[in-house]
């Protein structure tokens, strides 16, 4: 791989590098030594600083030098904000030197058939958008740039069409459901990783759509009802969810629980709130946000829908939940692992019900500027601002294609 060198490294032009490396080419031989040697003549004649006016000589660069590094694009700020160094490229290049980059849907999936478009407006260098498309036109797969696959649609043996091919490999639900998410052998065969795991090359978060309104203020706490909110459809989750709010029900002096959905069932919706959550959890001091199975990383629009409404979250799910939030857990919800059980979860609930002064700190994190929240807030904050997910893998594959071409086009050439 060529690196940039110093000022001081006396060298030959990058592109008298790769003449030399086309010259292996026995049939260009004589052609490309003619043509390194008209160029090695060129150079010496030439000053080896950048362009600028010297008095009154112009003195040019070589064109295929290093240049300053460019601006960081969407995907390395993202990845800035997780602690990874930005990687500049030998020589930027632009989007039309870049071509129409394309990823190939290699598996069946449920994002709906518009998943399959040109991404428009995907931004680049100097004003510039990249072309790019997610693609399920059979033939172009052979020659795309990217195989994408979902998870539970992955074939079992993924074989790329050429050595430069990337894979793709996706899934937003819990790694509890697609055990392969865990596995080092299947996982190890892609370049790419989009999920909802933080560490994943393209973080496809749940908490996106909700950052924008999620610290609207609530409603004052002496308007709400003095409940818990319970609203779901599934009744058999892998969490235990159910188990523990059917116990809180039953147990004596129990905190009053407001059972909406199928699940405990013992209130109706109100009709003028047309079957919204979020309204509905806005009108009650504490709410559910418990997820159907538990997994690192795994926070969903429960969380998010909770927060938005103003309730004070009782939150099972993710153990790395402190990663996901402005403030100290204890500050903003009610870990139920953190609890133990029903009877702390029923004694935390009385306690905060009747000190209006503990419960209100419960909602304050949501005064805050995001310059005085945690650096996972940041980092959700970020994203959530970012271009959508297909953009920041498009933005990923134009990077590493860049870094190829630039460092040694010859072999890079060849080996499509």
């Amino acid at each position: 791989m060529l690196l940039p060198l110093k000022s001081s490294d006396r060298r030959p032009s990058y592109s008298v590098h790769v003449l030399q490396r086309v010259a292996r080419h026995r049939y260009l031989l004589p052609f490309t030594m003619a043509l390194s040697i008209a160029s090695f003549l060129l150079i010496a004649t030439m000053s080896t600083t950048d362009d600028r006016q010297v008095g009154t000589e112009l003195v040019f660069r070589d064109p295929m030098s290093p240049r300053p590094p460019p601006k960081p694009l969407p995907i390395q700020e993202l990845n800035a904000l997780r602690g990874q160094p930005v990687a500049h490229p030998y020589r930027p290049m632009t989007a039309q030197e870049l071509g129409l980059l394309t990823v190939y849907i290699d598996s069946g999936h449920y994002l709906g058939p518009g998943y399959a478009h040109v991404i428009d407006r995907c931004p680049w260098r100097d004003g510039e958008f990249l072309q790019c498309e997610f693609s399920n036109t059979p033939s172009r797969r052979q020659e795309s740039h990217a195989l994408w696959v979902h998870v539970p649609g992955a074939p079992g043996g993924i074989q790329r069409t050429h050595p430069n091919q990337k894979l793709v490999v996706m899934s937003i639900e819990s790694a509890a459901n697609y055990g392969e998410l865990d596995n080092p052998n299947f996982m190890g065969q892609f370049d790419y990783e989009m999920s909802y795991r933080l560490s994943a090359t393209i973080p496809c978060l749940y908490s996106g759509e909700w950052m924008a309104g999620i610290t609207r203020p609530p409603i004052p706490q002496s308007k709400k009802v003095d409940a818990i909110a319970f609203l779901n459809g599934n009744c058999g989750p892998a969490s235990g969810r159910q188990q523990i709010m059917d116990e809180l029900i039953r147990l004596p002096g129990g905190y009053p629980v407001h059972a909406f959905g199928a699940c405990s069932h013992n209130r109706e919706f109100p009709p003028e709130l047309n079957n919204d959550k979020v309204a509905l959890f806005s009108t009650y001091k504490f709410c559910v946000a418990m997820e159907n199975t538990i997994a690192q990383d795994y926070v969903t629009e429960k969380l998010w829908q909770s927060l938005t409404a103003g309730c004070v979250p009782v939150y099972l799910g993710a153990p790395n939940i402190q990663d996901f939030l402005p403030v100290p857990s204890d500050q903003i919800i009610i870990d139920y692992r953190a609890l133990g059980g029903v009877q702390a979860l029923n004694d935390r609930l009385h306690a905060l019900s009747a000190s209006p002064s503990s419960y209100d700190a419960m909602l304050a994190w949501k005064t805050l500027p995001v310059e005085a929240t945690l650096p996972g807030w940041k980092f959700l904050h970020a994203q959530s601002i970012m271009p959508d997910p297909q953009c920041l893998m498009c933005q990923a594959l134009a990077l590493d294609l860049e870094q190829q071409c630039t460092a040694d086009p010859v072999r890079f050439a060849d080996s499509t």
